[in-house]
């Protein structure tokens, strides 16, 4: 018995087919990291956490990641308006088990946090490079980190 071998040719559209199917059933490995998923629920389901890009308020060609809070049935509860995490560089979040929202800017090595007090939402400094630079004891979890 002879095997022959023949050589097969696709037509590009044939090709382009062949990727996008291979992309729609496998996927494409594009993979978002876990510090970087939203909506994000909070622990107690009581909150969602969105951080798009959106433009700048001072200088709207200027974007910038932009913490935003919502309630269980998605009305805006809090919006970070002040933000300056430029979207040229990673920022990664994740709530912690009190529900406040953590954030680690890769920019700058800062680490920062939002949480509810007396019913208001307020963001609040940590510190830098793992380092807490306030009196507070509380700690970011360690899933914030990319590292």
């Amino acid at each position: 018995m002879k095997c022959e071998s023949k050589e097969i040719t696709m037509r590009p559209s044939t090709t382009v087919a062949c990727i996008f199917c291979a992309c729609i059933f496998g996927g494409c490995g594009v993979k978002v990291a876990e510090n970087q998923m939203q909506p994000l629920p909070s622990p107690s389901q009581e909150y969602i956490l969105e951080v798009p890009i959106e433009p700048g308020v001072e200088d709207p060609s200027n974007t910038v990641w932009r913490v935003t809070i919502k309630n269980w049935k998605k009305q805006l509860r809090y919006r970070d308006m002040d933000s300056t995490f430029e979207s040229e560089f990673n920022v990664y979040w994740c709530w912690d088990d009190d529900d406040r929202v953590w954030l680690f800017n890769s920019h700058d090595d800062k680490v920062y946090f939002w949480a509810k007090l007396k019913g208001l939402w307020g963001k609040h400094y940590w510190g830098y490079s793992r380092k807490n630079a306030t009196e507070s004891p509380i700690e970011p979890p360690e899933t914030l980190y990319p590292y």
